[in-house]
C-alpha cells in the first residue's frame, strides 16, 4: 500500500473552502454591523428631527410680539421639517430592510461556513482512520516478516 493519503488534494480543497467561507462570513458580519450602524444613525436623525418639530410646535405661539407673519413663517418651517421627517422615515425603513438583508446574508454565510467546516472535519477524520489502518497493516507486515525470520531461523538451526 502507498503511504501517501490519496484524498490529500480533496482535503486541501476542503480546507481552502472552509477558509474562504470563514472570510466570507467575516465580510458579511462587517456588512451587517455597518447596516446596523446606519440604522442607528437614521433612527437618531429621525428622533432629533422629531424633537425639532416638537419644539417648533411649542414655540409657535411663544413670544410677546407674535405676528401673523411670524406665525406663518414658523408654520412654514414646521411643514418643511414635517416633509423632511417623512424622508427620514423612509430612510429608516430602507435601513431596516438593508439590516434584515445583511442579517440574512450573514446567516447564509454562517451555514455555508459550518457546512464547509463539517466537510473538512469529516475528511480529517477519514484521514486519521486511514493512517490508523495503514499503521495496523504495517505492524502486521512487520510481525509476519519477524515470524518468517523466526521460522526460517528455527528450521535452519543445526541440532
Amino acid at each position: 500500500m502507498s503511504d501517501e493519503y490519496r484524498l490529500g488534494t480533496l482535503l486541501k480543497l476542503r480546507t481552502r473552502a472552509r477558509e474562504a467561507a470563514e472570510q466570507e462570513l467575516a465580510l458579511k458580519r462587517q456588512a451587517e454591523a455597518k447596516a446596523k450602524n446606519q440604522l442607528e444613525i437614521a433612527i437618531q436623525l429621525k428622533e432629533d428631527h422629531e424633537d425639532l418639530i416638537r419644539r417648533g410646535r411649542e414655540e409657535l405661539y411663544d413670544g410677546a410680539e407674535v405676528t401673523i407673519g411670524l406665525l406663518q413663517q414658523r408654520d412654514a418651517v414646521l411643514q418643511a421639517r414635517s416633509l423632511e421627517l417623512e424622508g427620514l422615515n423612509q430612510k429608516v425603513e430602507q435601513a431596516e430592510i438593508a439590516l434584515k438583508s445583511a442579517q440574512s446574508a450573514t446567516a447564509t454565510a454562517l451555514a455555508e461556513m459550518t457546512q464547509a467546516r463539517q466537510d473538512e472535519e469529516a475528511l480529517i477524520k477519514h484521514k486519521e482512520n486511514w493512517a490508523h489502518e495503514q499503521k495496523v497493516v504495517s505492524d502486521r507486515r512487520e510481525e509476519d516478516a519477524a515470524d518468517d525470520i523466526a521460522q526460517t531461523t528455527w528450521r535452519n538451526r543445526k541440532p
